[in-house]
């Protein structure tokens, strides 16, 4: 529904509409896991519709993986994906950039009520500083869990912790 902006609105109008959620706040919270957007106006119409909502949207992550991407192995001749012939969607350090402008466009045309979740090519402490930078208000690490395991979170908070201390910031709000 993340390109189809009406369904998008209809969607969202059900989940505000929706009998647990009238009268009443939720105590858990509600957000949107958002597709890449490439043009200024996706982002726009995107931000319209959920600030319509923002008392029922809390956050939206950004961004889902780059659909239909093949990646093949040279060795194997074969492609790297099993299912789907070969084709899946496209994530880690090569959609990083994609998704820091991801994260400062939507921080930008959403109300500050909305927060932002910076997701895709988060491995460093630095690419979630640049997140954060960016607009982000939380970040996911996914495909570095998925090769490094566990203890890559750690590891990025320490390097985080690293360079906000360098950088003389007491507090991610600072920056």
């Amino acid at each position: 529904i993340g390109y189809d902006f009406t369904q998008l609105e209809t969607v969202l109008q059900a989940i505000a509409s929706h009998p647990s959620l009238t009268n009443k706040k939720t105590s858990k919270p509600i957000g949107l896991k958002l597709p890449p957007y490439f043009d200024v106006p996706h982002f726009q119409s995107a931000a319209r519709i959920i600030n319509k909502y923002k008392s029922t949207i809390s956050y939206v992550a950004t961004i889902n993986t780059i659909g239909n991407a093949l990646s093949i192995d040279y060795k194997t001749e074969m492609a790297d994906i099993v299912p789907k012939g070969g084709y899946g969607g496209l994530s880690g350090s090569a959609v990083k950039y994609t998704a820091l402008a991801n994260v400062r466009r939507l921080h930008e045309f959403l109300d500050p009520e909305v927060k932002v979740i910076g997701v895709g090519g988060v491995s460093s402490g630095e690419d979630a500083f640049n997140m954060i930078l960016c607009g982000a208000s939380a970040v996911q690490v996914g495909t570095c869990h998925w090769t490094e395991g566990g203890k890559c979170f750690e590891r990025i908070s320490n390097e985080l912790t690293s360079i906000m201390e360098e950088k003389g910031y007491k507090n991610i709000e600072e920056f």
